[in-house]
């Protein structure tokens, strides 16, 4: 699980590096897993972990929120 988790997070950087927009969906034992493994045509001694939409971003006119300055997020030897 743990290394399924990395490859998704490293596809999801790397494709966001191609300027692709992307969005994790966990599929480990879910109620659509199934459904899925046999839309996919997945073998029945798999399991899927995650699926990944990958896609080219809609032009929009709606404003991000700022981001947050980083002595906001980050603490040093403290929570």
């Amino acid at each position: 699980m743990l290394d399924a988790a990395a490859a998704t997070e490293n596809i999801m950087l790397a494709a966001t590096a191609l300027g692709l927009g992307t969005c994790w969906v966990s599929s480990y034992k879910r109620d659509h897993s199934e459904a899925v493994k046999e839309l996919v045509n997945c073998p029945p001694n798999l399991e899927l972990v995650a699926l990944i939409s990958v896609g080219y971003y809609e032009e929009s006119t709606v404003a991000r929120p700022a981001k947050k300055g980083l002595e906001e997020v980050l603490r040093w030897n403290t929570f």
